[in-house]
């Protein structure tokens, strides 16, 4: 009798903890979606000689929502960014700021929602007195 009750207690106990591992969230938390997170759609070493550089970005990657940027390295003056969208239209966003190393751009928003971006072209000028190439990535949020 006394074996008896040490099994089921067993059981019980190791039922318990697996049935603790078992425990979800409901349908309405919030999930660690795609939706919420940013992608890599690329990123160019900018040639401190010419004033502009483009990334392209196919059209398997998605539609787009929102973009940002960072630029790495060394420092530029970014004049402006145009975004060209799959369907040939395209934004063109006035920057005029100079970014150091690590430093990362506000937040852009895509007109009409989500666009597939065909490519992004940005101008720059390269500050003085500083060697070596900067790196400009565009991240973009479905």
């Amino acid at each position: 009798m006394k074996k008896n009750i040490k099994l089921l207690s067993i059981v019980l106990l190791i039922g318990g903890m697996f049935s603790f591992g078992l425990v979800t969230e409901p349908n309405h938390a919030v999930k660690n979606n795609q939706d919420f997170k940013w992608e890599k759609l690329g990123s160019r070493k900018v040639n401190m000689v010419a004033d502009h550089d483009e990334i392209l970005v196919t059209a398997y990657k998605g539609f787009f929502t929102k973009i940002k940027f960072k630029v790495l390295d060394a420092p530029i003056l970014l004049r402006n960014v145009k975004v060209i969208f799959g369907n040939g239209e395209f934004r063109s966003v006035k920057v005029n700021k100079k970014f150091t190393a690590g430093m990362e751009s506000r937040v852009i928003d895509l007109p009409e929602n989500k666009r597939i971006i065909k490519k992004i072209v940005m101008n720059y000028t390269a500050v003085a007195k500083h060697k070596g190439k900067a790196t400009f990535v565009v991240w973009g949020r479905h």
